[in-house]
């Protein structure tokens, strides 16, 4: 029996790769139109699938390059790649175009405050800035050019990045309060960041290590309380906000949410039979009217809905 006020997920149809290996999930995103697309980085199968039934239904196109990303702004979707160009469409997906970004490849984006940002990620990555929606792309300053950039958001007037790496610097953040023309780093606020996200008034950060951090200007964080750790290696890896309730994905079957109003975390009932202990859940996407979709690296594909 479905509970109103809850949001009732269900499996999709696996979209697995037919390739001998494990799918590699790298980006979901909607227009909050019906429109979806979600990329996958598999090697021997690139490809991304697109819905238009507002995520009921996935067709597939293949890729020639591997994806890294994808992004809906403004009434453009873009394509993050691993090349010198990323793709974008003005149509709804339906066609695309090359657009050169001056960046080897591109690993991450971020849009607000008509400024679009992108990352380069792998040695000497640096960040290009748009003011015209992705149609071209300028240079933006960055620090730590060693260092991967994995995401960006922007809020509050603050463009905040996630910066990845292994070893010696811990990954740690970097701020730009000058619409993306310069960036400095901002260590301290998180120690692993997996993502972050401006969700409601505030910067939300999953983090690698186990823990949800929370930051209205990117200068101070605190700490989110999460369900205590039984499975060793857990991390969170994405989070949204949509009808009342945060919720945040990750490794080790991850899946919680907060409704508004709330101060601990709780399991939706309608995962319980859909999620394996084991899974790995890597976005988590909400149209902002009732629809959520979680994919996960195996090809995992849930779709929630309110009631």
């Amino acid at each position: 029996m479905e509970n109103s006020g809850e949001i009732s997920w269900g499996l999709l149809p696996g979209i697995e790769s037919a390739a001998p290996v494990v799918s590699r999930a790298v980006g979901i995103d909607t227009d909050g139109n019906g429109t979806w697309l979600i990329a996958f980085n598999t090697v021997g199968d690139l490809r991304y699938y697109k819905s238009t039934d507002n995520a009921k239904t996935f067709t597939r196109y293949p890729l020639s390059v591997a994806p890294t990303f994808v992004k809906y702004n403004a009434g453009a979707w873009f394509i993050g790649l691993g090349a010198t160009y990323l793709l974008r469409s003005t149509d709804g997906a339906v066609s695309f175009s090359q657009i050169t970004t001056g960046l080897n490849q591109q690993y991450a984006i971020g849009a607000g405050g008509g400024v679009i940002v992108v990352g380069r990620g792998g040695a000497g990555g640096t960040v290009k800035r748009s003011t015209d929606n992705g149609a071209t792309f300028a240079a933006a300053t960055a620090p730590n050019q060693t260092i991967n950039y994995s995401s960006f958001a922007y809020g509050n007037s603050v463009f905040l990045g996630t910066e990845t790496a292994s070893g010696s610097p811990l990954p740690t953040l970097i701020r730009s309060t000058d619409a993306g023309l310069t960036f400095v780093d901002k260590t301290g606020l998180a120690t692993s960041p997996s993502r972050v996200k401006f969700l409601k008034a505030d910067f939300y950060i999953p983090e690698i290590s186990n823990s949800i951090k929370k930051t209205a200007d990117g200068l101070t964080a605190s700490s989110m309380p999460v369900p205590a750790n039984t499975t060793p290696g857990r991390a969170f890896l994405d989070i949204d906000y949509g009808s009342g309730r945060l919720i945040a994905v990750g490794s080790e079957g991850s899946f919680i949410e907060m409704k508004d109003g709330a101060s601990v975390w709780g399991v939706p009932a309608s995962l319980l039979n859909n999620v394996s202990p084991r899974e790995q859940i890597n976005f988590v996407a909400t149209d902002g009217f009732g629809v959520f979709v979680a994919v996960g690296g195996s090809g995992l594909l849930m779709r929630g809905e309110l009631k």
